[in-house]
């Protein structure tokens, strides 16, 4: 069989070869060891259900909807109010988040 990847027989170690190792690979598990002390956890405080920031963002919210979507003519769904709606909207959400990463 001419074959360029042909299956080989696995190699065996010499009989007079050291092993590689004085131990198996892995580690003998460790003695007991008492249990590290540690401080109770400090208990959450109650979340607010409506900070006055988030007051203030729904009050935004609304009035930068009222102002996209309604002009004297009636409905105005599109240029300088819609411009200013995709803008301000993101900038309240941004500015009432409660948390910062």
């Amino acid at each position: 069989m001419n074959a360029p990847h042909a299956p080989t027989a696995p190699l065996e170690p010499a009989p007079d070869a050291k092993a590689a190792w004085p131990a198996p690979p892995y580690r003998v598990p460790p003695g007991w060891a008492p249990p590290v002390p540690y401080a109770a956890p400090a208990p959450a405080r109650p979340a607010r259900p409506f900070a006055p920031r988030d007051l203030a963002a729904l009050v935004a919210l609304v009035v930068v909807t009222d102002v996209a979507v309604f002009s004297r003519a009636g409905d105005a769904p599109g240029g300088l109010g819609l411009a200013a709606f995709f803008t301000a909207v993101p900038l309240v959400v941004l500015a009432s988040a409660r948390a910062r990463r």
